[in-house]
């Protein structure tokens, strides 16, 4: 878990660092090209062939993949990490309803208590940084 947490403040600080002088299709480019290249040595010794199905899902997943890092991008670009981080975590609480609806995978009481926490952490760090940036409510 802490190896994760620090190549995850690793990889955001150098996304926000190249945010300030590389183009966000840039970064998606070298970033997807360079880790193909490192995933594909890990992958040959368990190659197995696939089918269409799996072919075609594996082509969404990357689909999809695509699209959240460039926003990640621009989203790091747009705002301080300390904005645009707590939004990550939102992934969470959108898998596991989408693992519900889609997969018929109901959460046990850990995943809801860790949903509780992550809505209200979210919550509470939106109403605490609007204030601190000046975005109070406005009088009638």
């Amino acid at each position: 878990v802490m190896l994760a947490l620090l190549f995850w403040l690793v990889n955001n600080s150098i996304v926000k660092k190249l945010g300030r002088t590389e183009r966000s299709r840039a970064q998606l480019f070298y970033g997807s090209l360079f880790a193909s290249i490192f995933a594909f040595f890990f992958a040959i010794p368990v190659w197995q062939s696939i089918t269409l199905k799996q072919f075609g899902l594996i082509m969404l997943a990357v689909f999809a993949h695509s699209m959240h890092k460039l926003t990640f991008f621009k989203a790091y670009k747009a705002t301080d990490i300390s904005i645009a981080s707590p939004f990550d975590y939102m992934r969470l609480i959108i898998t596991g309803i989408l693992a519900s609806l889609i997969l018929g995978e109901m959460p046990d009481m850990n995943s809801l208590i860790g949903y509780i926490i992550i809505t209200l952490s979210g919550v509470y760090f939106i109403i605490v940084e609007g204030k601190n940036n000046g975005f109070r409510k406005i009088p009638k």
